[in-house]
């Protein structure tokens, strides 16, 4: 589907959507179910998990679809709902955050050339590894494009954990990714 025809009736899907009506509400679900479900899998420890987070957006954008003031990009509005979501849900599942796990030591860097060597999927199933903690921060620092200082307020923690925990997260990346060098 083009970027056009994705978004060309999406105005009315959303008016149908803020009147509750049950059709509109599918057509939106159909339409960026898979790209906000790229979005829960980064942050999610398995595709059940991702799965409930995308669900559970779902009925927050439902729910809150009258906040949207049609200002900046509706897909990224519900992004950003998925993104709190997930984040609230590692937060009450892990009880305050993270459990550190052991500090990860320094590694040498891989190769320039190896990463461009690396396919999609195994760049993906190395972020799945990491830690929660790490890869928490790795998507929304490195993904999301979120400052430390929105982390540490997203996750309770200070900036320089925030810091710390991406740092490691690169750290145990570049441990990780040496088993894919060919």
């Amino acid at each position: 589907m083009s970027r056009k025809k994705k978004y060309e009736a999406l105005p009315e899907i959303i008016q149908g959507c803020k009147q509750k009506k049950r059709k509109y509400q599918e057509m939106l679900y159909q339409k960026f179910a898979p790209s906000l479900y790229a979005t829960c899998v980064r942050y999610a420890s398995d595709s059940q998990m991702a799965e409930d987070i995308l669900h559970d957006a779902f009925v927050k954008i439902f729910e809150k679809i009258n906040q949207y003031q049609d200002i900046g990009s509706f897909e990224a509005w519900m992004k950003k709902i998925c993104i709190y979501h997930a984040l609230e849900l590692l937060r009450r599942k892990q009880k305050g955050y993270v459990q550190f796990v052991q500090e990860v030591s320094n590694s040498a860097s891989i190769p320039e050339d190896a990463l461009s060597k690396l396919t999609e999927n195994e760049i993906q199933q190395a972020i799945q590894k990491l830690p929660t903690g790490y890869r928490t921060v790795f998507n929304m620092y490195v993904v999301d494009g979120f400052l430390h200082r929105e982390i540490a307020e997203q996750l309770n923690i200070s900036e320089s954990t925030s810091k710390t925990q991406l740092r490691k997260a690169k750290q145990y990346l570049q441990k990780e990714l040496k088993h894919f060098e060919r």
